[in-house]
């Protein structure tokens, strides 16, 4: 799979050698990216106080050439003495211009490497020139840094081998090998430095060999990288600590009280074993009093790999930015330059943010979604997603505008499903924007509930590269939607690090101003405008801006403007945690007249009913019909535009459907009405439990349209008979049509059911998730409460203190009631234990516990275990163990996981992080 770059600026005396530098893509054949990582280091980082330096290269200089130091040869076994010299694709000399552009992501320090594609054939090697004799004591050691990866999942394993052919007897030891299994061929994208021993090969004449296998030529590898590759005699001891960043890099101020963030390091000993008690603590001038350090007290081997969980956690309250400096210290550590490490966060304005920054960019390709995931712990509005973009871009200005397509999903807390999003829009990348961050607003907020988390994706629209920015931070991670499981699924790259697509959030409003403007035609502010607000019934007047303001909790209101000489007009105003701006636009009206008259007789038609339409809702008309007079006549004062009509006579039936224009004059419509036979029909509105339902909107087709009276029912009178259809609607609930064939006074009933929504039950006693708790909501449904301590309740009709029930063995029954408006909520429930616990609640450890993927459990008697992960999903079963049992999930990705152990009369959890 072969990528399309978004930064590739080559010259075509050079294009013959780029094209044997193809990249895989780690997400699928139509991603792009372009590297952004900064040569911040242009320094070998050689081992420092040795006594001997057998070979080195660091692939540094202007004047570089590969050959000078490296024989490139090719064989198609793993045989030396059958190589031949190497033709492209081979070992090459990797610069930032190599990859099209993205060279710089192979080269650990400095600005250059040895790298090979993935399409190279056969067995490609790289053998150093010199002839390096071993010492006989076997002090030498192999270091430098590696750019390997592999993905088994998807079917690739790059063969990768380090050996030693000895120039006296011709032999060839393998030194190491990747690619065989999964568990042996662990990406390392320069993360730490390798160390081989080479005690083996002592007393020995040897030229080292690094060499890539193209199994098959299949080109089922991955391209990789070497850096700073030395042989010395010199193996000190030597730490290097990472920093375990947050998961979010910024969080608004208000979705949260104080935040409590556990501190990790990732301690790697890229040198000799360490005895010495390692101390590592965290200090930060942000938090004074912070109180978290870890200690490792048994051997650190060469080349092991640590995470250190530090005891005492990070608080954070401040709206401020916070660096978090983690350091470890031992006595036998003699370099101590890469011993420190910060985490960097912000408590932003109204920015959540999983990146650091756009150092590069990238896209999963067209028709590609992806994105992050913020969970959100107190009320609040997504107002709408900002993007960060990449730095870095050679797209022409005249591609743009890129479109893309934005997806919000609020993600089912049970098992992470996102079937369909709650906000959607359709956005334009209007140029290169190079290092930028841009707002998209949304044209009406989200309300976010507690307890939810929300999946923002970005889809690219065209084959144009849209260029999101990303920080290639190695800890990162973005996620994509699964269209078969409708799940997201988690990417990680260090590379690409964390995908700069951050969403921005407003605070709710507790008693929100909703603000009216009212202008003319000619767009200038009117005074004096009366807005009557009718269910506080209160009338408000404008000043001298058109403006009036009232303050108003939640609900929905009906805004009525009057002023004179202009059309009234209502719109139905939905207030909720957020100020409101309301702009009204006033019309001159004009005159109106209705001549209802015979057909036949052009007689005129006394108290004839006329009902009026128009396309804008906004525009009013009284709640009493217009009626005729005893010359067939009646007027009204309407605002220029279109309108649709409908006219009923005792004994008539309009001719035609009508429909008027009225210009800026006054206009004479005349209705010519045929003799028929007319009934009354009445439409009663009732919910699923018999009860009326006033202020119901029943439209009847070319006859007309009114609200329910305070019994539920609408009355239209001479109807002519005939098949009559009606739709019926009303807020929260499901609009419904009825049909009736009318041949006399009759009345038909109709149905509306209540809009359902769901209620979230997140059950937990003393802030741990309670497992298999009943949740029952009277007259609707049960479920039970899953490892992580959720239960969905579905199909809720709205209403106010719907009664439920929580109830678990060994607790006392938890009785609550809740309400439910217009979308779906969480319900948290508090357990507590009863006084007298009929089970026994049995300790048990885990260790160790962050684990690598093995661990034991230690418990005395009989148990079993199953293992979750934080989506509900159970990962791991065992059914049965005695006092103790060592558990494997090396298969597992990285992350915490809940583990629940059940024996005779008793079951209780506990967590452990895989790292």
């Amino acid at each position: 799979m072969k990528k399309f770059l978004l930064a590739s600026v080559v010259t075509l005396g050079s294009s013959w050698a780029l094209l044997a530098q193809p990249e895989r893509m780690p997400f699928g054949e139509s991603m792009q990216y372009s590297s952004g990582k900064h040569l911040f280091n242009a320094e070998s980082s050689g081992a420092k106080g040795i006594n001997e330096m057998y070979f080195s290269d660091d692939f540094e200089g202007s004047s570089y050439i590969l050959s000078d130091k490296w024989e490139i040869l090719r064989s198609s076994t793993l045989d030396y003495s059958s190589t031949i010299s190497a033709a492209n694709p081979m070992w090459f000399h990797c610069t930032p211009e190599s990859f099209n552009g993205n060279g710089a992501t192979y080269i650990k320090f400095g600005r250059g490497s040895a790298a090979i594609s993935y399409t190279a054939p056969d067995f490609t090697w790289l053998v150093c020139k010199d002839t390096l004799p071993i010492p006989q004591n076997g002090e030498a050691y192999l270091k430098f840094w590696l750019w390997y990866s592999s993905n088994f999942d998807q079917g690739y394993s790059t063969h990768f081998y380090i050996l030693a052919y000895n120039t006296d007897d011709h032999a060839i030891d393998t030194l190491n090998y990747w690619g065989e299994y999964d568990s042996t061929s662990i990406s390392n994208q320069y993360a730490r430095r390798i160390t081989v021993p080479l005690s083996l090969l002592a007393g020995k004449n040897i030229r080292l060999a690094f060499v890539y296998e193209n199994r098959n030529n299949e080109n089922k590898g991955i391209q990789l990288a070497v850096d700073e590759v030395e042989i010395t005699n010199s193996n000190s001891p030597d730490i290097s600590l990472k920093a375990v960043p947050f998961t979010y890099s910024q969080i608004p101020y208000f979705t949260f009280d104080s935040l409590f963030f556990n501190l990790y390091a990732d301690i790697y000993n890229t040198g000799a074993a360490i005895s010495d008690t390692i101390e590592i603590v965290a200090t930060s001038e942000q938090l004074p009093d912070i109180n978290a350090f870890a200690t490792i007290t048994d051997t650190l081997n060469e080349g092991e790999q640590r995470l250190a969980k530090l005891n005492g956690q990070a608080k954070i309250t401040e709206n401020t930015n916070y660096t978090i400096g983690i350091t470890s210290s031992t006595n036998q550590d003699s370099i101590t330059a890469n011993n420190s490490d910060n985490i960097v966060f912000s408590v932003s304005q109204s920015v959540y943010a999983t990146d650091h920054g756009a150092t590069g960019g990238f896209t999963l390709g067209e028709n590609q979604p992806f994105g992050n995931i913020f969970k959100v712990n107190k009320p609040s509005f997504i107002k709408g997603i900002q993007v960060g973009w990449s730095p870095i871009s050679t797209i022409p200005e005249a591609e743009y505008p890129i479109p893309f397509w934005v997806a919000v999903y609020q993600l089912d807390p049970l098992d992470s499903s996102c079937y369909f999003p709650v906000k959607t829009g359709y956005f334009e990348k209007q140029y290169s924007q190079v290092g930028a961050s841009s707002d998209y607003p949304f044209d009406e907020p989200i309300y976010c509930l507690p307890g939810f988390s929300y999946f923002v994706t970005v889809t690219q629209l065209s084959s144009a590269s849209l260029g999101v920015g990303c920080d290639g931070n190695s800890y990162g991670s973005f996620w994509k939607r699964n269209g078969s499981t409708f799940k997201p699924e988690k990417l990680a790259n260090p590379t690409i690090g964390n995908a700069a697509i951050r969403l921005y959030f407003n605070k709710p409003i507790e008693n929100p101003i909703v603000t009216f403007t009212v202008k003319n035609e000619n767009n200038e502010p009117v005074q004096n405008a009366r807005v009557y607000v009718r269910e506080v019934d209160s009338t408000l007047i404008t000043g001298v801006s058109g403006e009036t303001s009232i303050e108003l909790s939640n609900g929905t209101y009906t805004c009525r403007l009057d002023s004179a000489g202009f059309a009234p007009v209502t719109k139905q105003v939905k207030v909720f945690y957020q100020d409101l701006f309301i702009d009204f636009k006033l019309q001159k009206t004009y005159q109106a007249k209705f001549k209802v008259l015979d057909e036949d007789l052009l007689t005129p038609i006394a108290g004839a009913e006329i009902n009026i339409l128009s396309e804008s809702i906004d525009i009013t008309f009284p709640e009493e019909p217009y009626l005729t007079d005893q010359n067939g006549l009646d007027s009204l004062q309407i605002a220029p535009g279109y309108y649709n009509f409908s006219v009923r006579a005792s004994g008539y039936n309009m001719s035609s459907p009508g429909y008027f224009f009225i210009e800026p004059s006054d206009t004479l419509i005349e209705v010519f009405m045929q003799p028929a036979t007319t009934h009354s029909l009445t439409l009663q509105v009732i919910d699923e439990k018999g009860t009326s339902l006033p202020g119901a909107q029943v439209t009847t087709l070319n006859h007309g349209a009114k609200l329910t009276n305070d019994n539920g029912e609408a009355l239209f009178s001479n109807v002519p008979e005939g098949e009559i259809s009606c739709m019926v609607y009303k807020e929260n609930y499901i609009n419904n049509v009825a049909g009736v064939n009318l041949t006399s006074d009759s009345t038909v009933t109709v149905l509306l059911y209540a809009n359902r929504y769901t209620a979230t039950f997140f059950v937990t006693s003393k802030n741990v998730p309670v497992y298999n708790a009943q949740v029952i909501v009277e007259g609707i449904d049960t479920a039970y409460t899953s490892a992580t301590g959720y239960a969905n309740i579905n199909l809720i009709p709205f209403g106010s203190n719907i009664r439920y029930s929580v109830k678990l063995n060994g607790y006392n029954t938890y009785l609550g009631t809740f309400n439910l408006e217009d979308r779906n909520i969480v319900v948290n429930v508090p357990l507590t234990l009863t006084t007298i616990e009929p089970t026994k609640t049995n300790s048990f450890a885990i260790y160790p516990n962050p684990s690598n993927g093995n661990f034991s459990i230690n418990l005395e008697g009989s148990f079993s275990v199953a293992i979750y992960n934080l989506a509900g999903y159970k990962v791991y079963l065992s059914n049965h163990a005695e006092n103790s049992l060592q558990v494997d999930i090396h298969s597992l990705p990285a992350g915490i996981y809940i583990v629940r152990v059940t024996g005779k009369n008793f079951s209780t959890v506990a967590k452990i992080i895989k790292k």
